[in-house]
């Protein structure tokens, strides 16, 4: 571990719409080898991690004094007892395409009145669930074109309890920790989000993509983190029309075919137009990636005109790699604060001769690796390190709240209570 240094901060922009934070000698895996951020082109190949993320942690279960929470006050029509929490988070991914929620109402809209398939699943979800709904039609010049599940207040304060943002349509998102779920509720989420706002566009002679429009920028680029997570690469870019800004997430046609695999229509005729595209790639380019391996462009790489602290971590091997965005890089984004910890950490295990190691750090978090006996002074010691850091650094003026959480695997986390040395209810 070698600094802080000041540095200058460079912002690099993927052709994928996502973007990185980082020094200017912070180190990127091309085609070609390492390569320094301020080095890089618009000619190089940065490789993406493809591997799908098969586990995952088990989503929030609700209790029946959830439910008499979510029913409280007013004309609310009830929610609950939820039976299936794969159906509905193709619920949620549903409203977050084709939905509108607040405090005061939330209202569900199949916007294809045709769309028989999607309105009778939607149907059923809810009456399985128990939740509450009235249903309307919305004509347009005399012809039936909207149909509307009034849903109430209940179902708005379910989507927020799971950690939905409550916020307008140009502020839409997904829930963070869905990026962690197992794959059936990733899956199930993008399902519902696509059956709303994807579709397919292109031409034999022009190629064919699968395209979701989106006008929130946000949830285009956690979209396509949360596609990267199943294996299934996707870009997301910035359209201009005359009402608004668009963000199209774009699922590359290679990738259709995982894509129909994992995730899929619910509406048939969609999924007919999918299984076209998917034989039509075939036939022009068969075969699989040979390598397994995404890669993605710089567009462009610029300082922002700040400096900031930064600590070089020094490792074994250039094989010692880690994932940002996607993106492998030579070494972690941690802030200095959590450098700092993992070095304290370290060097106190050693001398205190405890059977753990710190294995990874993960943005602001440290990943250790120990025996369930020692998993509580771990912990312990660990939360300790990082919560007084500020007894060291004056310049800290805000108290460090750390969370702690273990588990058998990295998929299977929970969260502990140091106090209680037990697991969070």
């Amino acid at each position: 571990m070698h600094g802080p240094r000041l540095k200058d901060e460079y912002k690099l922009v993927l052709s994928n719409g996502l973007s990185i934070l980082c020094s200017g000698d912070h180190q990127f895996k091309t085609t070609r080898g390492w390569k320094k951020a301020k080095a890089l082109t618009r000619s190089d190949q940065l490789i993406q991690q493809a591997k799908c993320a098969e586990e995952g942690s088990e989503c929030l279960k609700l209790k029946p004094s959830d439910y008499e929470e979510f029913n409280r006050g007013g004309r609310t029509k009830p929610v609950g007892p939820i039976k299936d929490y794969e159906e509905l988070f193709w619920l949620f991914g549903l409203m977050v395409g084709d939905g509108t929620y607040s405090k005061t109402n939330s209202t569900l809209v199949v916007v294809n009145y045709t769309e028989t398939t999607i309105a009778a699943r939607v149907r059923s979800v809810l009456a399985r669930n128990g939740i509450h709904s009235r249903e309307t039609v919305t004509n347009y010049r005399g012809r039936p074109s909207y149909l509307r599940f009034g849903i109430g207040t209940a179902f708005y304060r379910v989507m927020e309890r799971f950690g939905f943002p409550m916020v307008s349509f140009e502020k839409k998102d997904i829930c963070p920790q869905l990026l962690n779920l197992l794959p059936r509720y990733r899956c199930a989420f993008l399902r519902g989000l696509f059956d709303a706002d994807g579709g397919m566009t292109g031409s034999a002679e022009n190629g064919f993509s699968l395209n979701l429009n989106i006008v929130a920028p946000s949830l285009s680029r956690n979209t396509v983190r949360l596609l990267h997570t199943l294996g299934i690469y996707a870009r997301t870019k910035r359209y201009k029309t005359s009402h608004r800004d668009v963000w199209r997430v774009t699922v590359s046609p290679s990738e259709c075919e995982m894509f129909s695999q994992r995730v899929g229509f619910t509406e048939p005729r969609k999924q007919r137009l999918l299984d076209v595209i998917v034989a039509y790639h075939d036939c022009q380019s068969p075969g699989p990636r040979k390598d397994g391996l995404f890669r993605v462009n710089p567009v462009s790489i610029k300082k922002t005109g700040r400096r900031i602290k930064m600590l070089d971590l020094e490792v074994f091997s250039q094989e010692h790699a880690f994932g940002v965005a996607g993106v492998v890089v030579h070494n972690s984004t941690a802030s200095e604060l959590t450098h700092i910890s993992l070095v304290r950490c370290a060097k106190l295990l050693r001398e205190l001769e405890i059977d753990a190691y710190p294995i990874l750090t993960v943005y602001d978090s440290i990943v250790f690796e120990c025996t369930p006996e020692n998993m509580w002074e771990v912990a312990e010691l660990a939360t300790n390190i990082m919560e007084t850091l500020d007894e060291d650094y004056p310049w800290i003026t805000v108290p460090m709240k750390v969370d702690a959480e273990a588990g058998p695997s990295w998929g299977r986390l929970k969260e502990i209570d140091l106090e209680q040395m037990c697991y969070a209810t």
